[in-house]
């Protein structure tokens, strides 16, 4: 099934994986979805769950003109909007680097992650996954790790996925289309939107490594900024940041 620039697929194992292998044939702009994956992954090669009832997209990226931070972050926005069309009384926000997140009583709940892979040699086509849980019930999340959500857990209604796919890719077009004639809005947004900034976080690297201190910027270039306790400026550019409490 397909529709408005929308490929729609069924089992699959990732839909970034069917994308980079078919991004020749694919066409620049179009949204893959599929019902399920069997293999879909999440940043620094986590496995992503993939029960049915999410939506389950990439969104494939032709010289684009943009980098991938400024991509992440239309499609950050763009799922912000999707979501903020059928659940406005939810408090959504970014969460950096690739999350979207319901925010109440100081916990974020995940209901969306995003994934940004290069394809092109040059470094100027690329896949954005979108992982986004739309009719997922209670049950189908007991396996995750972390507090997670869905539309449907936050309304108490189901949503036809097509039609949420169809608006989906339209948001992240007009993102899209904002960070090539204007990057420093994106990027504005995008840090507006962030539910760090200006609050205690800790982050955790890769080597083990850990701080803690006030989450104050998003730099250009996609980094974190974190003012440590003695008033050190930690640059992240990858890890896992959570909140912590004053």
């Amino acid at each position: 099934m397909s529709a408005d620039g929308v490929i729609g697929l069924g089992d699959i194992d990732s839909t970034n994986a069917f994308a980079i292998r078919s991004f020749e044939e694919l066409s620049d702009g179009v949204l893959v979805i599929a019902n399920r994956q069997t293999a879909g992954r999440g940043r620094r090669g986590r496995r992503w769950l993939s029960p049915e009832g999410g939506l389950y997209a990439t969104y494939v990226c032709k010289l684009s003109g943009v980098s991938p931070v400024l991509a992440g972050g239309a499609a950050g926005l763009g799922t912000l909007e999707t979501l903020l069309a059928r659940a406005p009384d939810t408090r959504w926000g970014v969460k950096w680097p690739n999350d979207v997140c319901a925010s109440r009583d100081g916990v974020l709940f995940k209901i969306a992650g995003i994934l940004v892979e290069t394809v092109s040699a040059a470094g100027d086509g690329f896949v954005v996954g979108i992982g986004l849980n739309v009719n997922t019930s209670k049950h189908d999340l007991l396996g995750c790790d972390i507090p997670t959500t869905s539309l449907f857990l936050e309304t108490g209604g189901r949503f036809d996925l097509m039609s949420v796919a169809v608006e989906l890719r339209e948001n992240i077009c007009e993102w899209r289309t904002v960070a090539l004639e204007s990057p420093e809005k994106l990027h504005e947004q995008w840090k507006k939107r962030n539910v760090l900034l200006g609050r205690r976080v800790c982050a955790l690297f890769e080597n083990g490594r850990s701080v803690d201190g006030i989450a104050t910027d998003i730099a250009d270039s996609g980094e974190l900024l974190i003012r440590l306790d003695d008033g050190v400026e930690e640059r992240v550019s990858s890890g896992d940041v959570s909140l912590r409490p004053y």
